[in-house]
């Protein structure tokens, strides 16, 4: 993976992350999404609500580390009408 560029990280993008060990997971492959509603640059952590079925809603401390992937919203002006 290239380097993470915390810049791209700002509310409304959605991660792609994985559990830290102490967090217990268990399936510690398993890749998790969620949308980020604050980023705290000096601490590198993002406060994220998750996507997830069964979890939608939770809130969930993200560290830089954890992310695997940072995809961009898409606007509503920018969807192509079918």
């Amino acid at each position: 993976m290239d380097r993470l560029q915390d810049v791209q990280i700002t509310p409304g993008v959605i991660l792609t992350y994985i559990l830290r060990p102490d967090q217990r997971p268990r399936h510690p492959e398993k890749e998790w999404r969620g949308k980020v509603m604050r980023y705290y640059r000096d601490v590198h952590r993002a406060m994220v609500v998750s996507l997830e079925e069964g979890y939608e809603g939770c809130e969930e401390d993200v560290r830089l580390e954890q992310i695997t992937r940072v995809e961009m919203p898409v606007s509503a002006s920018s969807r192509r009408e079918e």
